[in-house]
């Protein structure tokens, strides 16, 4: 093919093959611009259901315009052989990209957004893709990351009767593979979601989930075995990144993340904390010890009493020193008739200074206070807004229904460079008895309340992304077995919505 041209198209060199083909640098010669073009195998022409499942990749991804999945600009049939052209991106795949012992935080927060930003539009699209792998994602040389290779989606709409692969075959790349996959089932959102957690768990790890001698023992290791946890293959896995990897590799689909915007809007958080977080300093190096001639005792002596006069000091300035007052989020206990919380108590507004009588002489004014200040305009914070958070409050198994739990903002919620809840806010929420099963037989479910704005408004959440959904949601193990009492710990992140827009006021 090297040297070849095909209509416009000339043909540079060999890219890589895959299953579906070969694929090939070209230059547009009417343009001027390079391609990728992906010839189908020419020994497999006379396979009509592989034709057009090749042809389906066109027109599955011409349909989604979005910069982190790849750009189809034509279709082509030249001698009876189909090309399809592409979008072309230097760059390398994140197959060749990861190395043995794994990704840094950074990369794999940046790249997994980017990654489920793209199947968050396919899926709404009403595309699934079904073979979601490392050499499937690529990563242009800007860090942009592209999703590739739609030759295996599916439409899930009825109405478009593009599926070509009846319940019991089986299709995609075995360690990548949904369990339902793996079983002949049908694919949905979620069996993508279990491929990208697949991912994510090599990226953070540099070894894939599930493996085995023989793709057979892969499949089986898919459908059966759980895969170790991140902390025990890798240190300092961010906090909150673990429980979302193990969600999204749950093998019951019902329990995995419900969509791909959650999911999406999850990493989004914990990135948000990864780039704005500040480690400590690494400790000073210790001064070189030189051979000196023994102290005077008597300098000891003086030096020791100082010591203990500055400490006592300390302990006195420290002891007489008012505690500063914590306002709480004044929210009452839960309702038991329902699942959901009582309305916020409203805060009690400060009194309005008195008006001065008439004929009363003015005031000095305060040094610094001469004027009043214009007020800061109200910023709207819109109903299904996604508010991480961390929990403070563990959740036991001796938890009482309607039982308070404490949280805090995970990060600062800003709105065109706005904040409006500011990183370590209290949060409120509780314990309920949800509908759902969670976690094996355990029932214990928890709901989000109130969090605190700037200045001052309870901003009421919800559980759920959607009004009127489950008000409710599984209390996510962070670190606990199951025979624990304690099923999260402190430190657990969660997801909450905002329940109906809000006005917030700014500060100054």
């Amino acid at each position: 093919m090297t040297g070849r041209t095909i209509q416009q198209y000339e043909i540079l060199e060999k890219l890589g093959s895959g299953a579906m083909g070969h694929v090939y640098k070209a230059r547009d010669t009417r343009l001027h611009r390079f391609v990728a073009i992906k010839a189908l195998a020419f020994g497999k022409l006379a396979d009509d259901d592989l034709r057009l499942r090749f042809l389906q990749e066109a027109r599955a991804a011409s349909a989604l315009n979005h910069p982190n999945i790849i750009t189809i600009h034509d279709i082509l049939s030249v001698d009876g052989a189909d090309f399809l052209v592409m979008e072309y991106v230097p760059g390398k795949t994140l197959a060749d990209l990861i190395p043995k012992g794994g990704m840094s935080a950074r990369e794999v927060l940046d790249y997994g957004t980017q990654m489920a930003n793209a199947l968050a539009a396919a899926h709404k699209a009403g595309v699934v893709h079904r073979d979601i792998k490392p050499g499937n994602i690529m990563v242009s040389e800007t860090g942009t990351v592209k999703v590739l290779d739609f030759g295996l989606a599916k439409q899930i709409d009825s109405s478009h009767r593009m599926e070509l692969t009846a319940e019991g075959a089986i299709l995609g790349t075995a360690a990548y593979m949904a369990p339902e996959q793996a079983e002949g089932k049908k694919a949905s959102p979620r069996s993508d979601i279990f491929s990208f957690g697949a991912i994510l768990h090599e990226m953070i790890t540099g070894r894939q989930a599930f493996s085995g001698e023989s793709h057979a023992s892969i499949l089986d290791a898919v459908r059966r075995d759980p895969p170790r946890r991140l902390s025990e293959l890798v240190a300092d896995v961010p906090a909150g990144l673990e429980e979302l990897v193990a969600k999204c590799l749950d093998k019951n689909p019902e329990t995995r993340w419900g969509n791909t915007d959650d999911l999406h809007a999850a990493l989004s958080a914990l990135k948000g904390r990864q780039d704005t977080g500040i480690s400590a300093p690494p400790p000073p190096a210790p001064a070189p010890v030189s051979a000196a001639p023994p102290p005077d005792r008597t300098l000891l002596i003086v030096a020791a009493a100082l010591l203990l006069a500055l400490i006592a000091g300390a302990v006195w300035w420290k002891t007489s020193k008012p505690e500063p007052r914590v306002d709480p989020i004044m929210i009452p206990p839960v309702s038991r008739e329902t699942d959901r919380p009582s309305p916020v108590a409203p805060l009690t507004p400060l009194p309005e200074p008195a008006a001065p009588a008439p004929g009363a002489p003015a005031q000095p004014a305060v040094p610094g206070t001469e004027g009043p200040k214009a007020a800061a305009k109200p910023v709207t914070l819109p109903d299904g807004y996604p508010i991480p958070l961390l929990l403070e409050t563990p959740v036991t198994k001796g938890l009482d229904d309607g039982a308070s739990l404490r949280l805090t903002a995970a990060s600062d919620i800003a709105i065109e460079g706005v904040r409006l809840v500011a990183k370590g806010a209290q949060a409120a929420g509780f314990v309920g008895q949800g509908k759902k099963k969670f976690l094996r037989g355990r029932s214990v479910m928890i709901g989000f309340q109130a969090v605190r704005a700037v200045d001052g408004t309870p901003v009421r959440l919800r559980a759920t992304s959607e009004a009127g959904k489950e008000p409710l949601r599984g209390a996510e193990v962070s670190g606990s077995k199951s025979g624990d009492a304690i099923l999260a710990t402190s430190g657990t992140s969660y997801l909450a919505y905002v329940d109906g827009k809000v006005e917030i006021v700014p500060k100054r």
